[in-house]
């Protein structure tokens, strides 16, 4: 038993030894040996991971496609320009299948429907979504949801009208797409709009923290997430 334990320790101190010289010199967002960007998500919060994709890693690596790495958790490409998404999800879109994983991660967070579809291949799930745009959709949207939904956007301006006061239709446009983001896919209304958006972003979170994390699942049976 000493002699085993002896010989973790050795591997442990001589594999971070290892990855200490090779990364010592390296520049920041490069992919490490061993443990690829894993340094670069420890310690962050759910959101961090975000914005470290949208915007910090991909400047840093010039606006072109990069390799994203996190042990035990994922290993996949960032594209950040239209002809490899062309690539991806036309031109070879056989041959980039949509991991287990994430149906694993999503599925009891946002069901089966068209956020999570469970096939595997791009175009498969483009059919599936298809009928968000369906002409009997798209009727009962224009007919049914927009109608129902207008107030949300004209009594704030009126509002404002009426009392001179500087409103910024930004805010009210973008409550507005939601109000009728919530309603179409999950039948919320305004009056359970905040509640919903609260849920919303929970789960969002939780989404998050587990695609970043590998323990995902003894985390959430420890802690109160």
């Amino acid at each position: 038993m000493q002699s085993i334990t002896s010989a973790l320790i050795g591997t442990t101190l001589a594999l971070t030894v290892f990855v200490w010289m090779k990364i010592r010199n390296k520049k920041r967002h490069e992919l490490h040996p061993v443990i690829g960007h894993l340094h670069e998500f420890a310690g962050r919060t759910a959101i961090d991971p975000k914005d470290y994709f949208e915007l910090e890693a991909t400047r840093a690596n010039g606006w072109q496609p990069w390799r994203v790495t996190v042990l035990g958790a994922f290993d996949g490409w960032f594209i950040t320009d239209s002809a490899s998404l062309k690539y991806i999800l036309v031109t070879k879109h056989k041959d980039f299948a949509k991991p287990e994983r994430f149906t694993d991660c999503a599925v009891d967070i946002l069901g089966a429907a068209f956020l999570n579809t469970r096939h595997h291949y791009p175009n498969e799930r483009r059919k599936v979504n298809q009928s968000l745009l369906s002409p009997k959709t798209l009727a009962y949207i224009a007919d049914k949801s927009f109608p129902r939904l207008l107030p949300a956007l004209f009594d704030p301006l009126d509002a404002a009208a009426k009392s001179g006061e500087v409103i910024d239709f930004q805010v009210i446009g973008d409550k507005f797409v939601f109000l009728h983001f919530a309603h179409i896919a999950f039948a919320a209304d305004e009056q359970n709009l905040e509640a919903f958006s609260e849920a919303f972003d929970r789960s969002l979170s939780q989404l998050y923290r587990r695609f970043m994390n590998p323990f995902y699942p003894i985390l959430e049976a420890v802690l109160p997430y």
